[in-house]
């Protein structure tokens, strides 16, 4: 039988956080080797939730889809909801980051955002 296992570490913040962003922003969501992170955030901020994390250090997790949720989060905020799948046993860590809507962190160095992250999120998920 598989079965999977998540744990949530600290949520690091690093910067400031934008006025009335929740404290610990990060849910996870397991479901088989299933992976769903929620992030909450306002678009009011113009700041947007992304990915800090590549392909190879996501393994043995992939990331499957990315879906927004007007106004589904704590106190009105809307949610970004990273979807990972597993293919096989591991653990990773996967960072985030709220950046300005269209910026990246990962990617071609000439595309990256090179200004302040609002706020860093990681979260370490296991499947077994």
């Amino acid at each position: 039988m598989r079965c999977a296992a998540v744990m949530l570490c600290a949520a690091a913040t690093i910067g400031t956080a934008p006025a009335g962003a929740p404290d610990d922003p990060a849910t996870v969501k397991m479901t088989g080797r299933q992976a769903e992170i929620a992030l909450p955030y306002r678009t009011s901020d113009h700041l947007i939730w992304v990915s800090a994390t590549t392909a190879s250090k996501a393994s043995p997790f992939a990331f499957k889809s990315l879906a927004i949720k007007a106004h589904a989060g704590p106190n009105g905020t809307d949610l970004a909801v990273f979807t990972y799948a597993a293919d096989r046993a591991g653990s990773t860590t996967l960072e985030f980051g709220l950046v300005p809507p269209g910026k990246m962190l990962i990617g071609p160095p000439s595309l990256r955002y090179q200004g302040r992250v609002a706020r860093r999120v990681a979260v370490k998920i296991t499947a077994k």
